[in-house]
């Protein structure tokens, strides 16, 4: 620790020579020291002790800048402050864990920076948290943000961190944006690293991560339409989808029509949720159709992706000719979009 007023008294000798000896000791080591120095300028620089943080005081002479966090015991920089940072996102991959896979989910080691802009969070080590808890610190403890976990939800998983002390950490949330989060108390930066769905059970769904591509392992069956109106649109809410995102379904048309006719054609389209309510035009939108020539009836599968609305929304229309059309659609997965720069 060396830290100075950077003012040299009239002194004699030796005296003066200590006193500047100090001041140029503060100099080199950056005004060091486990507290803020007594005396502060503006745009001086001090390296926190106990922050293990290089800080600069502002130009206003109140308040101090975090420009780099340091991991001392392994002599390397793990935070920089900086926007050109914004929506940067390394590692943090999420995937169930075991032995409880319906409910606990491993984090991997990454980095990413917060929704504010402010602070890059680093978790350096694997962190497991469980859904089925209320939220703790620390590895193997407790995730969930409020509540209990509920059956078809969509969960969104955040990473946060205490600005105070840099302890990072992660959480579970129904909201996937950051003003709906429910924050432990002095945690204060966050962002959105993954998703996850829970079925009827409560339990979590068995899912692959690629970047931010979600692959749930057996495609649930989220919708099924029985009575089809012929050529109407049809609002469809997938309450395990974020919203916001896109979806990939695998899209099934089918009938139990027993009269050959050749002429019989089924389609079904899909488009984004709010677009031109026009019954008659389907030009521009998801397609597919069948050929129902067979005395046995007709099925028709087809994997297909869609764009989600803020409220787990996408709309479908059928054509139903001779007899009734049925649809479903089974969820692959999806593209989480704001993954590392959610709002």
């Amino acid at each position: 620790m060396s830290q100075h007023d950077m003012v040299l008294e009239n002194a004699k000798g030796a005296a003066f020579r200590a006193d500047l000896n100090t001041a140029l000791a503060a100099l080199v080591s950056t005004s060091s020291g486990p507290t803020a120095p007594s005396v502060t300028f503006a745009n001086m620089l001090w390296y926190d002790e106990t922050a293990h943080a290089l800080k600069m005081r502002n130009e206003a002479d109140d308040a101090w800048i975090t420009l780099l966090d340091l991991d001392q015991s392994e002599a390397r920089v793990t935070n920089l402050t900086t926007t050109e940072l914004y929506g940067h996102i390394s590692g943090l991959t999420i995937a169930n864990s075991s032995p409880d896979t319906d409910h606990d989910v491993l984090i991997n080691p990454g980095t990413t920076i917060d929704v504010n802009n402010k602070s890059i969070m680093t978790l350096s080590s694997v962190l497991v948290k469980r859904i089925d808890s209320s939220w703790g610190v620390g590895h193997g403890a407790g995730g969930l943000d409020t509540g209990t976990v509920a059956a078809d939800t969509a969960y969104a998983v955040w990473l946060i961190r205490r600005s105070d002390t840099g302890v990072v950490d992660a959480l579970f949330s129904t909201s996937f944006t950051s003003s709906g989060v429910t924050l432990p108390t002095n945690y204060n930066e966050l962002q959105l690293i993954g998703w996850v769905a829970t079925d009827s059970s409560s339990n979590i769904y068995a899912f692959v991560q690629r970047g931010s591509r979600f692959e749930l392992e057996k495609a649930p069956l989220v919708l099924t339409d029985s009575s089809i109106t012929d050529g109407i649109w049809e609002t469809a809410t997938i309450t395990e989808l974020p919203p916001e995102c896109v979806a990939e379904f695998t899209a099934n048309i089918y009938n139990n029509y027993t009269i050959q006719n050749s002429s019989n054609t089924t389609y079904l389209w899909l488009r984004p949720y709010g677009a031109a309510k026009t019954t008659t035009n389907y030009n521009g939108h998801v397609q597919l159709f069948a050929e129902l020539d067979s005395s046995w009836g007709m099925e028709m599968g087809s994997q297909v992706q869609i764009a989600i609305d803020g409220s787990q929304r996408f709309e479908y229309a059928a054509s139903e000719a001779f007899v009734a059309t049925h649809v479903r659609f089974h969820l692959i997965g999806c593209t989480l979009t704001q993954r590392g720069h959610a709002s």
